[in-house]
């Protein structure tokens, strides 16, 4: 349900859900949802992507006022209410519905407005989740599995971050769709904004979320500093902004140490970062503001996918590599050029040849800046 606009805007907007990725724009929609530019990030759910006014508790809904607590009762519900604390949940299957929560989570790493602790497992269905400009994440999942189903998060430094509390499953099983994702702030944790972050998690879906990052380091970062991370879908998505826009990296070498950057074979042995797909999603040169002048054709400030040249034999990349095992990276496209990016790029941008080996001879990718590798 949309919480503003008219009857007609919402008809729009489900009408446009049959095509373009089966989620944006059909072909009676305004021109500027397939041709992109401030006006698609000024309509975003009349061109079918999650926005403001599709995402978080529903219009006219009634919420009720109570405190943040802790959920120790499994098959609890949490519906219509205005959260102000910190919710913690420690039971299996709950679920958390047409609310808002706030918190200020004091700036410190590793705390979420909404905490999926250990074993536990929850569904976040159409919940506001705002981190006050001081929690590191909306969503800090470290239990046995999280969905999470239109959710508007901001002001919290990583969108839902995944954490693993051993090697086993803890920060698996992670599904978000049909959320949005922006201003972010860099007053908590480390200050490196990610809209999506992990240092090891498996079976992951992230599927028509909207990733409006402005100058954050990254939209998704799949890492393996803690396990390896295995089994990835990210699919119909829409992406603007941060450094580098996507992270799909082995940075972890012999004895699960971190590996030294543009090393050769540096990167070789412990945790793997593998069977990472994106499929279909669409990327945007328009930045947040959104004004005319706030665009990069590289969609990130450097490149869409971190990508390291002089670093074999992953480059930059996942242990598989692009394109060549069980990563995959196909039907990707720039809107406001119509560049297929499947194989890196866009042109001219830093990694615009991100399949090595496997590529056709290019000329050399332009030589990485030292300044700019997120810090972990």
């Amino acid at each position: 349900m949309l919480k503003k606009g008219s009857i007609s805007v919402c008809m729009v907007a489900f009408a446009l859900a049959a095509s373009f990725n089966a989620h944006p724009a059909a072909q009676t929609a305004p021109a500027y949802c397939t041709s992109g530019g401030p006006q698609l990030w000024a309509n975003l759910a009349a061109c079918g992507w999650a926005g403001p006014t599709n995402t978080g508790f529903p219009a006219g809904t009634t919420l009720t006022n109570t405190s943040g607590r802790v959920i120790s009762t499994n098959n609890a519900v949490i519906n219509a209410e205005r959260i102000n604390g910190q919710l913690i949940i420690r039971a299996t299957n709950v679920t958390v519905k047409n609310s808002y929560i706030s918190w200020d989570g004091g700036g410190v790493s590793g705390r979420g407005v909404i905490l999926v602790d250990a074993g536990a497992s929850a569904t976040i269905d159409h919940v506001e989740i705002n981190g006050l400009n001081h929690t590191h994440a909306c969503v800090w999942h470290q239990g046995a599995s999280m969905t999470a189903t239109a959710v508007n998060c901001y002001g919290v430094n990583d969108g839902m971050f995944s954490w693993a509390l051993d090697t086993g499953t803890s920060g698996d099983n992670v599904n978000i769709s049909d959320s949005y994702f922006h201003d972010f702030t860099t007053n908590a944790a480390n200050g490196h904004i990610d809209g999506y972050q992990t240092e090891g998690a498996s079976h992951g879906r992230l599927t028509h979320n909207t990733y409006n990052m402005g100058d954050a380091s990254s939209a998704v970062s799949i890492w393996n500093g803690l396990k390896s991370s295995d089994d990835w879908t990210i699919q119909d998505n829409l992406f603007t902004g941060a450094g580098f826009t996507l992270y799909a990296e082995d940075y972890i070498g012999a004895g699960n140490a971190s590996a030294t950057e543009n090393v050769a074979n540096s990167a070789v042995g412990g945790y793997s970062v593998t069977n990472i797909r994106y499929l279909n999603n669409r990327f945007s040169t328009s930045q947040a503001p959104h004004a005319a002048s706030n665009t990069s054709a590289c969609v990130g400030a450097w490149g869409t996918w971190f990508y390291r040249g002089g670093w074999p034999p992953y480059y930059g990349g996942p242990t598989d590599l692009w394109n060549q095992g069980g990563s995959v990276r196909s039907g990707n496209i720039v809107i406001e050029t119509g560049q297929n990016i499947d194989r890196g790029g866009p042109s001219g941008c830093e990694g615009a040849n991100t399949s090595p080996a496997a590529a056709p001879s290019t000329a050399p990718p332009p030589a990485a800046p030292t300044n700019v590798r997120i810090v972990r």
